[in-house]
């Protein structure tokens, strides 16, 4: 390939993870294949903003660029939203006194491609954020 760049080299590794025969898929969630998947970033008539998302990816990083291509690709952006979002809220009393202790608790599996990033390349990491 003569496309060399940091974010095509990982899109391109995804990719062919997933047309390989190996490749498991939840039957619940939607099929994801080459044929309906980063079709804004490979598609030649939109070689403007693969070039503009690669040189994002090499100046400021893998994240931003993931970041924009999510605005584009819904199929894309799914994989990024962590699974099993649950949130478990308690209240405590303290004894002896009239306050009141109130605790979320949020628990989720990780995002469908988080464990494609850390085979890939162990320094990729995840940070989630909540927002309550």
């Amino acid at each position: 390939w003569r496309q060399m760049g940091l974010m095509f080299r990982v899109i391109r590794k995804y990719r062919e993870e997933v047309d390989t025969p190996s490749y498991c898929v939840d039957s619940k969630k939607l099929v994801i294949s080459t044929d309906n998947f980063l079709n804004v970033y490979f598609d030649r008539r939109h070689k403007d903003l693969k070039l503009l998302l690669n040189l994002l990816a090499e100046t400021s990083g893998l994240p931003e660029s993931f970041r924009i291509l999510t605005l584009f690709d819904k199929k894309f952006q799914s994989l990024w939203k962590p699974q099993n979002l649950r949130f478990e809220e308690y209240e405590t009393v303290i004894p002896n006194q009239k306050t009141k202790s109130h605790s979320i608790i949020v628990r989720w599996n990780d995002a469908p491609i988080g464990h494609f990033l850390a085979n890939y390349d162990s320094k990729l990491s995840f940070e989630y954020t909540i927002d309550i």
